[in-house]
């Protein structure tokens, strides 16, 4: 839940953003990224970079990305039972061994028809390993280090940061940590703007800061183990649904 890091954006607007949803309804939300319907947009950024009213998602509960009438909408899910009758209360414990992470993703149209599927009869011609760039991928967070080059205030500071990165990324995960760095990058592009003009004036130079990369990744990089298990699956995937168009004997 934590790992993964999709293309779309998925902070601007608030029903795309990562929720934990449980009950026999699916109607009971909690938001990872903490929000307020009584301030502004650009006053609720804030939370984004702050974290104490982060939450983590619930592990009996269900994690979901994106609105339900975006094209594409994610799910994950922990399977600790399986066979689950919820009207006659039974089900199958699972195993330690067993438990798996389910991961789904829904759609729309417009998604499909990009993949190249018109027909119900064309899926068995993808190549379900291409789903995982876009829909499937999986990172570890980075941090500076820089603070073992030595003591000082700017050592200090950069600790802090991590500290608060760290925290960032282990309550509400991936897609709230990159939140979090976008909003940095943006609060110091705008520092150094109104700060530009007279650092200027009195023949100084402002120091570089440290960029922060862009695109899907960002200040991440690929959790390759997990990654290759995702292939595994959508490379059997693929299988079975062209053995599932193969005519029966």
């Amino acid at each position: 839940m934590n790992h993964l890091l999709v293309e779309e954006d998925v902070i601007s607007n608030l029903r795309d953003r990562p929720r934990t949803v449980w009950g026999r309804d699916g109607r009971s939300v909690t938001r990872l990224i903490y929000d307020s319907k009584h301030l502004t947009p650009e006053e609720n950024k804030r939370f984004l970079i702050e974290t104490e009213r982060d939450r983590a998602p619930f592990m009996d509960a269900t994690l979901e990305i994106g609105a339900k009438e975006a094209d594409v909408r994610w799910r994950i899910m922990d399977k600790i039972v399986d066979r689950q009758n919820v009207d006659a209360g039974t089900f199958v414990a699972l195993k330690e061994a067993e438990k798996r992470a389910r991961i789904e993703v829904t759609l729309d149209r417009p998604e499909v028809e990009a993949l190249g599927i018109n027909l119900f009869s064309d899926l068995k011609d993808l190549n379900f390993t291409r789903l995982q760039g876009r829909y499937f991928r999986f990172f570890l967070p980075t941090f500076s280090g820089q603070a073992a080059y030595g003591p000082g205030s700017k050592a200090a500071i950069i600790v802090w940061q991590d500290r608060q990165r760290m925290m960032k990324f282990a309550k509400s995960g991936g897609l709230a940590l990159r939140a979090m760095d976008s909003a940095l990058a943006e609060q110091r592009l705008k520092m150094k703007r109104q700060a530009l003009q007279d650092i200027h004036s009195r023949g100084l130079r402002l120091s570089r800061h440290a960029q922060t990369g862009r695109g899907l990744a960002g200040s991440f990089i690929a959790y390759e183990e997990l990654n290759e298990r995702v292939r595994t699956a959508l490379r059997n995937l693929g299988r079975r649904v062209v053995d599932g168009f193969q005519p029966s004997a």
